[in-house]
Protein backbone atom coordinates (compact mmCIF):
# COMPACT_ATOMS: atom_id res chain seq x y z
CA UNK A 1 0.00 0.00 0.00
CA UNK A 2 1.16 3.45 -1.21
CA UNK A 3 2.27 5.85 1.50
CA UNK A 4 0.54 9.63 0.99
CA UNK A 5 1.58 12.69 2.92
CA UNK A 6 0.39 16.37 3.02
CA UNK A 7 0.79 18.62 0.26
CA UNK A 8 2.81 21.20 2.34
CA UNK A 9 4.99 18.14 3.67
CA UNK A 10 5.32 16.65 -0.19
CA UNK A 11 6.50 20.30 -1.07
CA UNK A 12 8.89 20.43 1.91
CA UNK A 13 10.28 17.12 0.96
CA UNK A 14 10.64 17.95 -2.91
CA UNK A 15 12.05 21.53 -1.92
CA UNK A 16 9.50 24.02 -3.98
CA UNK A 17 6.65 25.77 -2.47
CA UNK A 18 3.21 24.48 -2.30
CA UNK A 19 2.16 26.14 -4.76
CA UNK A 20 4.40 24.68 -7.12
CA UNK A 21 2.60 21.18 -6.42
CA UNK A 22 -0.90 22.84 -6.60
CA UNK A 23 0.21 24.32 -9.94
CA UNK A 24 1.56 20.48 -10.81
CA UNK A 25 -1.52 18.55 -9.50
CA UNK A 26 -3.20 18.91 -12.53
CA UNK A 27 -0.84 17.80 -14.65
CA UNK A 28 1.53 15.12 -14.06
CA UNK A 29 0.96 14.60 -10.21
CA UNK A 30 -2.88 14.15 -10.79
CA UNK A 31 -2.38 10.28 -10.79
CA UNK A 32 -0.37 10.28 -7.46
CA UNK A 33 -3.36 12.39 -5.27
CA UNK A 34 -5.43 11.30 -2.74
CA UNK A 35 -8.29 13.00 -1.05
CA UNK A 36 -9.03 12.01 2.30
CA UNK A 37 -12.10 14.05 3.50
CA UNK A 38 -10.95 16.95 2.56
CA UNK A 39 -7.38 17.15 2.67
CA UNK A 40 -5.30 16.23 -0.70
CA UNK A 41 -2.79 13.64 -0.37
CA UNK A 42 0.26 12.87 -2.35
CA UNK A 43 2.17 9.50 -2.39
CA UNK A 44 5.45 9.28 -2.22
CA UNK A 45 6.21 7.41 -5.36
CA UNK A 46 4.68 11.28 -6.97
CA UNK A 47 7.22 12.40 -4.89
CA UNK A 48 10.28 10.26 -6.05
CA UNK A 49 8.71 11.72 -10.04
CA UNK A 50 8.35 14.71 -8.83
CA UNK A 51 12.39 15.08 -7.86
CA UNK A 52 13.49 13.90 -11.16
CA UNK A 53 11.53 15.62 -13.21
CA UNK A 54 12.61 18.38 -11.74
CA UNK A 55 16.05 17.93 -11.72
CA UNK A 56 15.37 17.55 -15.84
CA UNK A 57 13.56 20.99 -15.84
CA UNK A 58 16.15 22.35 -13.53
CA UNK A 59 17.82 25.43 -15.82
CA UNK A 60 21.05 25.19 -13.69
CA UNK A 61 21.21 21.95 -15.39
CA UNK A 62 20.66 22.78 -18.77
CA UNK A 63 23.49 25.01 -18.25
CA UNK A 64 25.52 22.81 -16.77
CA UNK A 65 25.43 20.88 -19.50
CA UNK A 66 26.18 22.98 -21.49
CA UNK A 67 29.08 24.54 -20.50
CA UNK A 68 30.91 21.27 -20.32
CA UNK A 69 29.73 20.54 -24.05
CA UNK A 70 31.21 23.96 -24.39
CA UNK A 71 34.23 22.73 -22.39
CA UNK A 72 34.87 19.75 -24.30
CA UNK A 73 34.21 21.42 -27.89
CA UNK A 74 37.34 23.95 -26.58
CA UNK A 75 39.57 21.39 -25.39
CA UNK A 76 39.59 19.55 -28.46
CA UNK A 77 39.91 23.10 -30.22
CA UNK A 78 42.78 23.71 -28.21
CA UNK A 79 44.39 20.18 -28.59
CA UNK A 80 43.99 20.57 -32.62
CA UNK A 81 46.11 24.56 -32.29
CA UNK A 82 48.41 22.56 -29.66
CA UNK A 83 49.48 20.25 -32.76
CA UNK A 84 49.66 23.04 -35.33
CA UNK A 85 52.05 24.85 -32.83
CA UNK A 86 54.13 21.94 -32.84
CA UNK A 87 54.17 21.64 -36.58
CA UNK A 88 55.22 25.39 -37.43
CA UNK A 89 57.45 25.15 -34.19
CA UNK A 90 59.60 22.23 -36.29
CA UNK A 91 59.33 23.97 -39.60
CA UNK A 92 60.74 27.10 -38.38
CA UNK A 93 63.53 25.27 -36.25
CA UNK A 94 64.42 23.45 -39.74
CA UNK A 95 63.80 26.83 -41.56
CA UNK A 96 66.53 28.03 -39.40
CA UNK A 97 69.09 25.28 -39.89
CA UNK A 98 68.86 25.68 -43.69
CA UNK A 99 68.83 29.66 -43.36
CA UNK A 100 72.12 29.05 -41.36
CA UNK A 101 74.08 26.90 -43.91
CA UNK A 102 73.01 28.94 -46.57
CA UNK A 103 74.88 31.77 -44.89
CA UNK A 104 77.54 29.52 -44.25
CA UNK A 105 78.02 28.68 -47.69
CA UNK A 106 77.54 32.11 -48.74
CA UNK A 107 80.25 33.70 -46.37
CA UNK A 108 82.65 30.78 -47.32
CA UNK A 109 81.98 31.77 -51.24
CA UNK A 110 82.77 35.18 -50.60
CA UNK A 111 85.74 34.08 -48.39
CA UNK A 112 86.60 32.30 -51.72
CA UNK A 113 85.79 34.85 -54.22
CA UNK A 114 88.36 37.70 -52.26
CA UNK A 115 91.00 35.34 -52.00
CA UNK A 116 90.74 34.79 -55.77
CA UNK A 117 90.44 38.57 -56.54
CA UNK A 118 93.00 39.40 -54.42
CA UNK A 119 96.82 40.50 -56.01
CA UNK A 120 100.09 40.91 -54.14
CA UNK A 121 101.03 44.51 -53.64
CA UNK A 122 104.01 44.08 -56.14
CA UNK A 123 101.25 43.16 -59.07
CA UNK A 124 99.09 45.65 -58.59
CA UNK A 125 101.86 48.38 -58.38
CA UNK A 126 102.66 46.89 -61.88
CA UNK A 127 99.27 46.77 -63.11
CA UNK A 128 98.81 45.76 -66.63
CA UNK A 129 102.42 43.88 -66.75
CA UNK A 130 101.51 40.58 -65.57
CA UNK A 131 97.85 40.64 -66.83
Amino acid sequence: MDEYISIKDFAKQAGVSTQAIYQRLDKDLSKYLQVVGKKKKLSIKGLELFILKEKDNDPSNVLVDSLQATIQLLTSQIDVKDNQIQALNEALLNSQQQASGAQALHASTLLTDNQATKRSVFSRFFKGRND
